[in-house]
């Protein structure tokens, strides 16, 4: 039985079980039932993401934080990144590829992590005047793809890290396989070792394809900005 597309039961009994400790689930929503609908008929949605410990959920965070969660844990379902690279203008990209890795390190007692995410995508809308097909504009959005992803991530941190001192990453395991020993010496204080990890992210985004438009089709090209 799978509860979304990368998640399901045995994934979920694993990440409660593992040495990070914290699991999540989506949050499903029914909307209610219309006058003469039957209730087969009736449509749910998934809002937010709920996290778990030790199978008890703990809390819920909103849609733009369980966005950043996913690229962390490298299970990012629909991945269509929207961007501002101009102010109340937009530019959307869905992500044909996309890999994230945890890069754990202790150095002089200090414990860090790095997350390393890569995404290629292809541009699907642009409602700016940018043109996509200047390299340094396309360098220029993708910079905004990349802001907006670390957004999310710093969201989903700051919700379930920093507040709740969940280990909902993945973190633990990845310093587990790494540093066993050293571990081995805060695996049953994690919680509370868990605040005192610095968290830092490496993004990058490239632009493979500009999809069917580059520009909007009622503008000339003079009003294209280069």
């Amino acid at each position: 039985m799978r509860l979304t597309q990368d998640i399901t039961i045995k994934d979920f009994e694993q990440m409660s079980i593992g040495d990070s400790g914290g699991a999540v689930l989506p949050i499903v929503v029914k909307l209610p039932q219309k006058q003469g609908e039957k209730k087969s008929e009736s449509i749910t949605y998934i809002t937010g993401t709920a996290i778990f410990k030790k199978y008890k959920m703990i809390s819920r965070i909103n849609d733009s934080a369980s966005r950043g969660l996913l690229w962390v844990r490298n299970q990012i379902d629909v991945p269509t990144i929207t961007a501002h690279p101009i102010k109340g203008k937009t530019i959307s990209l869905d992500s044909i590829r996309e890999s994230t890795k945890l890069i754990p390190k202790i150095e002089k007692g200090k414990w860090s992590i790095t997350v390393q995410i890569e995404s290629d995508g292809m541009i699907v809308q642009n409602g700016s005047e940018l043109d996509i097909m200047n390299k340094k504009v396309s360098r220029r959005v993708e910079k905004a793809f990349e802001a907006e992803i670390k957004k999310s991530i710093n969201q989903a941190l700051k919700q379930v890290k920093d507040k709740k001192r969940i280990d909902a990453f993945g973190f633990g395991d990845a310093f587990h396989r790494k540093y066993p020993k050293e571990w081995g010496k805060v695996k049953n204080n994690w919680e509370s070792f868990l605040p005192r990890v610095n968290v830092k992210t490496n993004i990058k985004v490239h632009i493979r394809e500009t999809g069917l438009t580059t520009t909007p089709v009622d503008l000339l090209d003079k009003e294209v900005k280069k």
